[in-house]
């Protein structure tokens, strides 16, 4: 469990770091930095679930990669509190975007990263 806890510090320092980056680089109205953070995630996450899952990445590592850094980086919670954001502002156009966006593209990105490992480590 210690391990979880170090790997979702590191994370959420991860993302806040990057968000602070990315926002000063972007001036659109759309979450980017959130939206960025989590497709980044949602690929790594394809790499690391499918390493775990055909034993090429010990438990340990998958607790501390996969479950610690992997979950603090990605954050369901702001890509709500966005949305609600943008619907208080009456931003209906950016929200379809927002949330097609960010589940179509996540769940692509997951399935990349799998594809990923399977072509270039060659496990099937």
């Amino acid at each position: 469990m210690l391990i979880t806890g170090i790997g979702g510090m590191f994370g959420a320092l991860a993302r806040y770091g990057l968000s602070l980056w990315i926002s000063t680089k972007s001036t659109s109205m759309f979450p980017m930095a959130t939206w960025m953070i989590n497709m980044i995630g949602s690929l790594l996450l394809g790499v690391f679930a499918t390493l775990y899952i055909h034993s090429e990445l010990q438990a340990m590592m998958w607790q501390g990669i996969g479950i610690g850094f992997l979950g603090a980086f990605t954050t369901f919670s702001t890509f709500c509190y966005e949305l609600v954001q943008l619907y208080e502002r009456k931003h209906f156009k950016q929200i379809f975007l927002y949330v097609c966006a960010s589940v179509g593209v996540g769940i692509t990105m997951a399935f990349v990263g799998s594809r990923f490992v399977h072509y270039f480590l060659f496990i099937s």
